[in-house]
């Protein structure tokens, strides 16, 4: 705790700095784009994984019928430069996440660049959509979204937490949470009580008049990624590469004997010695890799063993996943 103090003066210029740049671009004094477009933002004002993705491809879900874009900086790419993904498409060419969702939706289009108007631009010039899903452009002051939806993590309260670097938080919440129009907490526990969610709002509504539901991370059936790994066996080796894996090889260790993690940082870059190693710890022990969605897109090639994915979803509490899509679709069907 004490390092942390030291640390609050630049925690302080860090949140003063991005206040100042929201605020300046909000009242026009800086220029902000606006699309044509219905332009739906899911961001989060936290570091790390808040499960933003599972979200992005509940809104793909959600408006199936239209035609959609996703537009994303490509996290973790090796290369520059604006690029329409293909499915194709490799993690090294336009990240993890990117990578995950054209595969997973080929019609939709998914363009990665750093300038989040660049791409909205392209896609209005060229009418490849109709609804723009911008992933984690919350921190892009200079693009208005017409919806905001920020993404919580459970976990890690915000109201407990401060700016970078003393703590993890991109911006103050009463400045980063303002203007959002929907709030999902997220990766909640199996149970949550009324008061909790409660103690929750009133804290989160101190901040901002969004709504606010609760969601959990919800793990689908194992996916078998070779033929190898369709052969049923009693250990795994678990492999990710995510922000907070516990829970996820918590559930991989609910499906297998004996399971061994190997846990590598967020976005990670897997080496050919890295891979190598992974197959060496699974052979050896006689496992399957289990690995995530995302780390799977830099895994792909991986031989000689037994491959399979843990995909995830979002769960929404109760009966409130029929109240946030009725928001969203009012949303874009208002623009329409």
């Amino acid at each position: 705790m004490g390092f942390r103090l030291l640390l609050l003066p630049l925690s302080a210029l860090y949140g003063g700095v991005n206040a100042l740049l929201r605020k300046l671009h909000e009242s026009g004094v800086l220029t902000r784009r606006k699309s044509r477009l219905p332009v739906i933002c899911v961001g989060n004002i936290t570091v790390g994984g808040t499960g933003k993705t599972p979200l992005i491809e509940k809104l793909v879900e959600t408006l199936w019928e239209k035609r959609l874009a996703v537009v994303s900086r490509g996290y973790g790419r090796k290369t520059k430069g604006m690029i329409r993904a293909t499915e194709a498409s490799t993690a090294e060419e336009i990240g993890d996440e990117p990578s995950q969702i054209k595969k997973k939706y080929p019609r939709v289009e998914v363009i990665v660049e750093g300038d989040r108007n660049k791409s909205i631009a392209k896609i209005e010039d060229e009418d490849l959509a109709e609804v723009v899903l911008m992933d984690d452009g919350h921190q892009h002051y200079s693009t208005s979204a017409g919806m905001t939806i920020l993404v919580c993590d459970y976990a890690r309260p915000v109201w407990e937490d401060m700016p970078m670097p003393a703590g993890r938080l991109r911006e103050f919440p009463g400045v980063g949470m303002s203007g959002a129009q929907i709030v999902v907490v997220n990766k909640c526990p199996k149970v949550l009580t009324v008061g909790e969610r409660r103690r929750i709002e009133d804290q989160l509504w101190k901040y901002t008049s969004a709504d606010v539901f609760f969601a959990r991370i919800g793990y689908r059936a194992l996916r078998a990624e070779n033929e190898e790994g369709k052969t049923p066996t009693g250990r795994a080796v678990a492999v990710a590469g995510i922000g907070r894996p516990g829970p996820f090889f918590e559930a991989v260790e609910r499906l297998y004997e004996e399971v061994r993690r190997m846990e590598y940082p967020d976005h990670h870059i897997y080496s050919e010695a890295e891979k190598a190693e992974i197959v060496r710890v699974a052979r050896e022990t006689g496992s399957v890799v289990v690995t995530t969605e995302k780390d799977y897109r830099r895994l792909e090639g991986l031989s000689g063993v037994g491959l399979l994915t843990l995909p995830i979803g979002i769960e929404f509490f109760d009966d409130t996943e029929d109240l946030f899509i009725n928001k969203v679709k009012s949303y874009v069907n208002r623009r329409d």
